[in-house]
């Protein structure tokens, strides 16, 4: 089972301090389903639920000089906000991987924006009026 969300804004943390503006940001929520035979299950395979994770990608503006690097390896608070009340998201712990493409507006030369993938370090939690992510 999987929920694919996603939103155009949210925030990263470095502890309290906000570091970087969302521009987008996707989530999927993964609950593997292990199935195996026993001598008690009469020849039928049964499943059992495994350990939720959420991963996604992020894509944030760059901002000369507003703003900390976000680091690949490195753990960040995330807020993925669904709409733009500000109160409805989801937040949690995550862990930064892979840096992506790095777009560049090519009659300026300077950097627009840059994507990276993200792992969750933990629960995802839903704040104010969002759907809970995957119960099984």
């Amino acid at each position: 089972m999987a929920d694919h969300l996603s939103g155009t804004n949210g925030t990263a943390k470095k502890g309290a301090t906000a570091v970087a503006e969302l521009m987008m940001w996707s989530m999927e929520v993964e609950v593997p389903i292990n199935s195996l035979g026993t001598n008690s299950s009469a020849g039928w395979k049964k499943a059992s639920t495994g350990v939720k994770r959420a991963k996604g990608k992020l894509k944030f503006a760059v901002v000369a000089g507003a703003q900390e690097e976000i680091v690949p390896g490195e753990t960040y608070t995330m807020e993925f906000h669904v709409d733009a009340t500000g109160s409805n998201y989801y937040s949690g712990s995550v862990v930064i991987g892979t840096m992506g493409g790095l777009e560049v507006d090519m009659d300026e030369g300077k950097d627009i924006s840059t994507e990276f993938t993200w792992e969750s370090n933990g629960a995802i939690t839903a704040n104010g009026n969002v759907p809970p992510l995957a119960t099984s």
